[in-house]
């Protein structure tokens, strides 16, 4: 059973100190509820591994990267990565995910410390709505993580050469990264009614930039919901309407009718970040096998502004620039 000892444990074992446990008890949480599909991915044959957005002041407070490097090993800003770890230490230690026996998955997690960041809101384009805000209707300024599930990511090169207008490189930009999703990949059907098709992360230089030249977020969604349609006879070539036709989703079953095929029954579906550090040339695609994207408010204890955060600046040093 997992409690909040259990936790506590395995976040020791992840590497660090009780400043990230409010986060890690609240991505628990998350990862528990049914409609995050994880009792069936866990143990999936399709490698999925959960993805953890924070929103919020609780970010900054335990040095939770948003920027340079948000997804990468950084050793002042270890939280990612240490949350990320004890979570898979609780999927491994008390939820049998064990290789071969208690999770199938052919490839494994692909990463061992899952994907662990916050979302980048000092860099958010006016008028752009946090994400926990958006999707979930949570107050601003309020500390919440939200779940969803991928398996793999693509770095998808955004910027043109430079011999482009402004408004060329950004519609460049996004046919691109409509290309990338324009898959016939069926894990995407485990969110196609409410979940999500994936996680598009932008720097904030690249989404003031978009927002400069008129996009908004429903405008981005609007045209890679388009633009990243797949034509009936390639979803035919490539076995695609077997999966669909036994979906136990109305929604998705129906959805055969439809030519080109929309990857999404929504485009409100599509998870649209702010992240990343302050270079306009790559946003990054987290493909997604996520039935729902569940969000949880990050209850924190008393104590927690005062002992714990002075305990952890003092144990991590000097922050960097």
């Amino acid at each position: 059973m997992t409690t909040v000892e259990t936790c506590a444990d395995c976040a020791g074992d992840g590497g660090r100190t009780p400043e990230y446990l409010p986060v890690l008890v609240a991505a628990v949480e998350a990862f528990l509820d049914e409609e995050s599909g994880s009792e069936q991915l866990q143990a999936a044959s399709g490698s999925a591994f959960p993805v953890v957005i924070v929103n919020g002041p609780i970010g900054g407070r335990i040095r939770l990267n948003a920027g340079f490097g948000c997804l990468g090993p950084d050793p002042q800003r270890p939280a990612g990565a240490s949350i990320g770890r004890a979570l898979r230490l609780l999927q491994q230690n008390l939820g049998g995910a064990l290789p071969g026996v208690g999770t199938m998955a052919n490839y494994g997690g692909m990463r061992y410390t899952n994907v662990v960041f916050a979302e980048d809101e000092a860099n958010l384009p006016a008028g752009w709505p946090a994400h926990g805000v958006e999707r979930h209707g949570f107050a601003p300024g309020q500390s919440s993580i939200s779940l969803a599930f991928a398996n793999g990511v693509t770095n998808i090169r955004r910027r043109g050469a430079k011999k482009e207008t402004p408004e060329e490189d950004a519609l460049q930009g996004m046919y691109r990264m409509a290309d990338f999703m324009r898959v016939p990949n069926m894990p995407g059907l485990a969110g196609y009614e409410r979940g999500t098709p994936g996680i598009l992360m932008l720097p904030g230089v690249v989404a003031k930039t978009m927002a400069g030249l008129g996009w908004t977020k429903a405008s981005i969604r609007e045209f890679l919901w388009e633009h990243s349609r797949i034509p009936a006879e390639h979803l035919r070539r490539a076995g695609c309407p077997a999966w669909i036709e036994i979906d136990s989703r109305k929604v998705t079953r129906e959805s055969l009718a439809l030519d080109p095929w929309p990857i999404t029954a929504s485009p409100d579906n599509f998870v649209i970040l702010v992240a990343g550090g302050g270079h306009p040339t790559n946003s990054y695609w987290l493909q997604g096998y996520s039935p729902g994207v569940v969000g949880r408010v990050i209850e924190l204890p008393p104590s927690f502004r005062r002992a714990l955060l002075a305990d952890a600046e003092r144990d991590l040093g000097p922050r960097s620039a």
